[in-house]
């Protein structure tokens, strides 16, 4: 099944707002299946953080 979907899936660039123990599962399968995620969190070395490809520290008091 895994390789159907890697078939129809085009590649897309995730933006992941909250980068927890979760997140970093979520980040582990859509790279999977060739997606491209940019993890965004508070703090840095963020679980997910350590396993995107790219990442991005943001000040989140002002939202």
């Amino acid at each position: 099944m895994i390789n159907n979907i890697n078939n129809n899936t085009m590649n897309k660039k995730i933006l992941l707002l909250g980068s927890g123990e979760l997140g970093k599962e979520f980040v582990i399968a859509a790279k999977r299946i060739g997606q491209t995620i940019i993890a965004v969190d508070s703090y840095e070395g963020a679980p997910a953080m350590q396993v995107a490809d790219g990442f991005e520290v943001i000040n989140v008091s002002s939202i």
